[in-house]
């Protein structure tokens, strides 16, 4: 139960790497190209992870998350909205949790306002999307279709597409 408690406060892409190793028994291999990431760095982010379960646990209250002093957080939403001629492109990036969902929401929204010839929503960057992200996006979508404005969702990661796919957003293939 205290591991349950503590999983919660792991970012997303932790939280699904232990799941896919620890529940569904994939190597780190197997992880590594679900993510499109290196072996070597599900092997230290696996660790990281573990390390931080470990001092949670033994704490009387768990320390915050450290993503390492050296690199951004890459679990952090991050939404950037740029005008390329008469197209609105919404790139995304990190994960798209509640905490981001607003954010997102609001780009989209601001994005089809200007009625533009098409707003392309760019996934690239996206590692997953809770059910609050996923309203985002329907909220967007929604906005869109009630103005007129095509929109377009593009260079999604697999496991992302598998809920978005879910969710009634088929992605664009690229």
């Amino acid at each position: 139960m205290t591991v349950s408690g503590l999983l919660h406060r792991l970012p997303w892409r932790e939280r699904r790497i232990l799941a896919m190793r620890f529940y569904g028994n994939q190597t780190q291999a197997e992880i590594a190209a679900r993510f499109g990431i290196s072996q070597m760095h599900v092997s230290r982010l696996l660790s990281r992870a573990l390390t931080w379960l470990r001092q949670a646990m033994l704490a009387d209250a768990p320390p915050p998350w450290q993503n390492g002093a050296a690199e951004p957080d890459p679990g952090k939403t991050r939404i950037s909205v740029k005008q390329n001629g008469d197209r609105v492109v919404v790139e995304v990036g990190g994960e798209v949790d509640r905490d981001g969902a607003d954010q997102l929401r609001r780009a989209m929204l601001e994005a089809v306002t200007g009625q533009p010839s098409e707003v392309v929503v760019d996934l690239v960057g996206a590692g997953g999307f809770d059910a609050g992200g996923i309203a985002a996006l329907m909220a967007g979508r929604d906005a869109a279709a009630r103005t007129g404005v095509p929109l377009r969702l593009t260079r999604v990661q697999p496991a992302v597409r598998r809920s978005l796919t879910a969710a009634g957003l088929a992605p664009t293939r690229d």
